[in-house]
């Protein structure tokens, strides 16, 4: 009887073109609502500035980053951070962030952190402000089974 009713309303959302927010399935000869599963929101970190480049390029799985910078920089960049969560929060420096955050009076070696808390948890980004002209590091390891990032010789 349940089954009958959950297609009923389903067909009438349908007919009057409403989404249907769930999906049916039968586990163990029962039937049940199953849970849609969304996709984890979306990270992006940028920074601006002059001459300023951020390394490596972001990826949500990398916690922590260089900021390169040159003269013209003076101890500024403009950091953008957001997340695809509508309801997320953004906190640059301990202050919320809606859109760009200028953040100035850098020295080499100053943190800028990145807090994001949205429907996927809590995560953590640093931003180390590098010297300006500090040389960036490179490495190529070509050899069976080298993963990224990976810049020590092999000791065999």
């Amino acid at each position: 009887m349940r089954g009958a009713l959950r297609a009923a309303a389903c067909l009438l959302a349908l007919a009057v073109g409403q989404p249907v927010p769930v999906a049916t399935a039968r586990v163990d000869g029962v039937d049940g609502v199953v849970a849609q599963r969304r996709a984890a929101p979306v990270h992006a970190i940028t920074v601006g500035g002059q001459g300023v480049a951020l390394s490596p390029a972001f990826t949500p799985g990398t916690s922590r980053y260089a900021i390169g910078t040159t003269e013209a920089t003076q101890g500024a960049v403009t950091v953008r951070a957001t997340t695809s969560d509508r309801r997320g929060r953004v906190r640059v420096n301990g202050r919320v962030a809606t859109g760009p955050v200028r953040v100035t009076g850098l020295a080499p070696g100053d943190e800028i952190s990145v807090l994001v808390d949205d429907a996927g948890g809590a995560a953590a980004y640093s931003l180390v402000y590098l010297p300006a002209g500090f040389p960036r590091l490179a490495a190529v390891v070509d050899r069976p089974g080298a993963g990224d990032g990976e810049v020590l010789p092999d000791a065999r």
